[in-house]
C-alpha cells in the first residue's frame, strides 16, 4: 500500500532479454552508476515508457510490428532509443532509426576507412566541417 502510485526515479529503462547483452548492458550502467529499471517486453506498455526519457533495447529483443508502434509513439512523444545489434527490416523501425534498408557488401578488406557519400546521408547530419 506504500507503494501505490510510486513513480520511478531513473530516467533510464533497459528491456530483459536474459541473455548476454542485456547482462553486458546492465553491468556498463552499473558500474557507471547510472540508475536503470529493468522492464520485460509484456511490460513495456506507452503509459509505462513514457516515464523515462531514454529506453535501451539490446540484442535479441524481438522487435514486433506492434512494439515497434509502440516505440514509434514513445519516440515521437519525446522519448530516445538505443538499439543494439542488427535492425530487422521493418520500414517504420528504419525510418524511426534514420537508417536506410539499403546494403552494399564489399569485397575482404584488411583495412577500412568510413567516408559519407552524397549529400542526404542522415548520419552525417551536423557533422559538416
Amino acid at each position: 500500500a506504500f507503494m501505490d502510485g510510486a513513480l520511478p526515479r531513473s530516467q533510464t529503462a533497459l528491456m530483459w532479454t536474459a541473455e548476454a547483452s542485456a547482462e553486458g548492458w546492465a553491468d556498463g550502467l552499473i558500474n557507471n552508476q547510472i540508475p536503470f529499471d529493468v522492464l520485460l517486453q509484456e511490460q513495456a506498455t506507452l503509459e509505462r515508457l513514457s516515464q523515462y526519457g531514454a529506453l535501451i533495447i539490446p540484442g535479441g529483443m524481438n522487435l514486433t510490428e506492434d512494439w515497434v508502434a509502440v516505440l514509434t509513439t514513445y519516440v515521437k512523444q519525446g522519448g530516445n532509443i538505443v538499439i543494439e545489434g542488427i535492425v530487422p527490416e521493418q520500414e517504420e523501425l528504419l525510418a524511426l532509426l534514420g537508417i536506410s534498408g539499403e546494403a552494399s557488401v564489399s569485397e575482404p578488406l584488411t583495412a577500412s576507412y568510413l567516408r559519407f557519400e552524397g549529400d542526404s546521408n542522415p548520419l552525417q547530419k551536423g557533422m559538416e566541417t
